[in-house]
């Protein structure tokens, strides 16, 4: 199965959907309930890479990973995580993957500079306390995330015996990094749970596909728990 090379707004890559869905739409900042992103943005560019076929994955919860296709993939984040993986001088487990990868430099702001030049997104520098200076990326195309938000909500309330892969694989990080409350609200979702589980489960994908959102869903959640644990012990 091929990468896919996206060529029009409708296609994004997983960690640039991801993204859309954590950041403000107009003032281009992160929702202050996304302290997981760059978990999601990895474990997003991960899960893609894995249902591409480019990654090899074991049978277990946590499983080992090796790369099957190093080919370029056209997209950088993806580039580097694939070349990252397959250099590794020693095999390591999704979770450890996941980690490593959410410290690629600069994360969010080459998948938000991806998203500028779809035209989805605008890059602007603004200075806080006359001192500090950061960018922002505020939206200046709805039209990509309400397609998102669109299919997202079709998957969560209706009653298709199989989702899209893609769907299921953004579903079950969002729910898993928090983002999923902060998009639908936890009134909406508290009725349709089951059937949340039951997709970020693998339970609604077809089976080429389930391995590759088991591993991802079970890699954030596992590094999410672990550094919520630690931040509570150390407070």
């Amino acid at each position: 199965m091929p990468t896919r090379h996206p060529s029009s707004n409708d296609e994004l890559h997983l960690h640039e959907a991801y993204l859309l869905l954590v950041l403000c739409d107009e003032k281009g900042t992160l929702n202050w309930r996304a302290s997981f992103h760059t978990y999601g943005l990895a474990g997003a560019a991960f899960a893609e890479l894995a249902l591409a076929g480019r990654l090899e994955l074991g049978e277990e919860k946590d499983p080992f990973v090796s790369v099957r296709d190093a080919r370029p993939t056209g997209d950088d984040v993806l580039d580097e995580s694939l070349l990252k993986i397959n250099t590794a001088s020693r095999r390591a487990r999704a979770s450890t993957w996941v980690a490593r990868l959410s410290r690629l430099p600069r994360l969010r702001h080459r998948t938000a500079a991806a998203l500028c030049r779809r035209g989805i997104l605008k890059a602007e520098e603004q200075q806080i306390l006359l001192i500090f200076r950061r960018t922002v990326y505020p939206e200046i195309d709805p039209r990509p995330e309400r397609e998102l938000m669109a299919r997202l909500k079709r998957a969560i309330v209706g009653d298709a015996t199989e989702v899209d892969p893609h769907t299921g694989v953004l579903l079950a990080l969002a729910d898993a990094t928090g983002v999923l409350n902060a998009a639908f609200g936890r009134k909406f979702l508290r009725p349709h749970r089951a059937r949340i589980k039951a997709i970020t489960s693998g339970q609604r994908m077809a089976q080429g596909a389930q391995a590759a959102i088991a591993a991802a869903r079970a890699a954030v959640v596992a590094i999410t728990t672990a550094t919520a644990a630690a931040a509570a012990a150390a407070g």
